[in-house]
């Protein structure tokens, strides 16, 4: 008897390019958790037995998307990262931003699956592989770790971020632009130049004030509910048992499910002149690496957590969408209101908060799938691009912060 696999026809591997590929464009268009093999099948212009023959249910066609297609894309980006962290020449540099500029649907769905896996077992166990063997292929926790690797890890996440924003916003802009030659010139510096800075473990989680009423409660509750499921998964029942109370008691509150999160979001943002005074102290020194060790610490787990599965799900749901966008809408409105502000420092400061907005966002994003970023040293990243961001702002940059200082304390009074 041969006992030797049997060979797939061509169809059937055509087939199989047709269901990834109907995959891979149903994760962009519903998300991680609304896939089916059904509207998969209809997209592939397949029957449904066709799919259901190959794939047992959705979460296996995601286990079967990143082993045969995906993984390798997230190998080859945090690859070029690495090699412009230990050889940080312009082309080196360059490459990492071109993966960025170009990437397709394939790259946008290795970003939703590498950052959702945690919560789903069987894509967990795939996607492990690669987070062990390259995001912690160095020991963090360790005085040992080479400053490639920990400016390495910064860059990565800052690229899955801006991956996801292109294809679920806008394509990137001038600022992408400006980022690069930033980058390039601090990947460059010395790290014996950084100094090693010691940082107080933080005791509360970055930004929500709790309080005992109800709507601090559910808040409470709606962070770890969908964190912990995400947000398709995080039902009303769901969150109201965790708040000890009643569906009809959130409902009295809310009229939906959507405006419960929404309102649990709104709850981390602070007010919008402090949003603005904010980005102004970025270029202090030890400011955006104190920043991003809070954003990655343990203690903020639940505030990280929540905030992926709201980005995400934002894409797909137009009043999940709006709420995130006026957050970074609001600080555009304020740009303007800077005194005596010339088109050109308008330009800069956008380009600043756009910036900073992605690479908060991808730290805290990749410090859900991977523990080596609770410990990473993140001065010998931010302290550079620090640097180099003022290197280039000059004057410019402090004359807006002075002007910034004016608006606040006129706003104050």
């Amino acid at each position: 008897m041969d006992s030797q696999p049997k060979t797939r026809s061509k169809k059937a591997l055509a087939n199989d390019e047709l269901i990834r590929n109907a995959g891979i464009g149903e994760i962009l268009r519903v998300g991680v958790d609304h896939v089916s093999l059904r509207e998969v099948s209809a997209r592939a212009g397949l029957t449904h037995g066709a799919t259901y023959a190959r794939y047992e249910d959705a979460d296996e066609l995601l286990v079967d998307l990143w082993i045969v297609q995906l993984a390798e894309r997230a190998i080859a980006l945090f690859e070029l990262c690495l090699t412009a962290a230990k050889d940080p020449t312009t082309t080196n540099v360059h490459e990492v931003f071109e993966f960025v500029r170009a990437a397709s649907e394939h790259d946008a769905a290795m970003v939703h699956l590498l950052l959702t896996a945690r919560r789903i077992p069987v894509l967990a166990e795939e996607v492990n592989e690669f987070i062990e063997n390259y995001l912690m292929q160095e020991d963090c926790r360790t005085q040992e770790v080479s400053a490639a690797f920990n400016r390495a890890l910064c860059l990565f996440s800052l690229m899955t971020v801006q991956i996801i924003f292109s294809a679920h916003v806008q394509r990137p802009g001038q600022y992408f632009d400006r980022l690069e030659e930033w980058m390039a010139t601090a990947f460059q510096a010395d790290p014996d130049s950084v100094p090693v800075s010691e940082f107080s473990v933080p005791t509360e989680p970055y930004s929500f004030s709790a309080s005992d009423s109800l709507e601090s409660v559910l808040a409470d509750s709606t962070f770890h509910v969908v964190g912990k499921s995400g947000y398709a998964k995080a039902t009303i029942t769901r969150i109201a048992r965790r708040a000890n109370c009643s569906p009809g008691s959130i409902y009295s509150l809310y009229d939906s499910k959507e405006e419960l999160v929404i309102a649990a979001y709104r709850r981390t943002l602070p007010d919008r002149w402090s949003r603005i005074a904010y980005f102004m102290h970025f270029l202090d020194q030890d400011f955006l690496t104190r920043r991003l060790h809070l954003y990655a610490h343990p203690v903020n787990e639940t505030w990280r957590d929540f905030l992926l599965e709201f980005s995400l799900a934002s894409a797909n749901n137009p009043l999940l969408y709006q709420a995130h966008e006026s957050q970074d809408r609001g600080l555009a409105t304020l740009a303007p209101l800077v005194p005596d502000a010339t088109d050109d420092e308008l330009v800069l400061l956008g380009q600043v908060i756009t910036v900073l907005t992605l690479l908060t966002y991808g730290v805290a994003f990749l410090a859900t799938a991977t523990g080596s970023m609770a410990c990473t040293n993140y001065a010998q990243f931010a302290e550079p691009f620090r640097r180099s961001v003022l290197n280039c702002a000059g004057d410019t940059w402090l004359q807006l912060c002075a002007r910034v200082d004016q608006m606040l304390e006129t706003a104050a009074d």
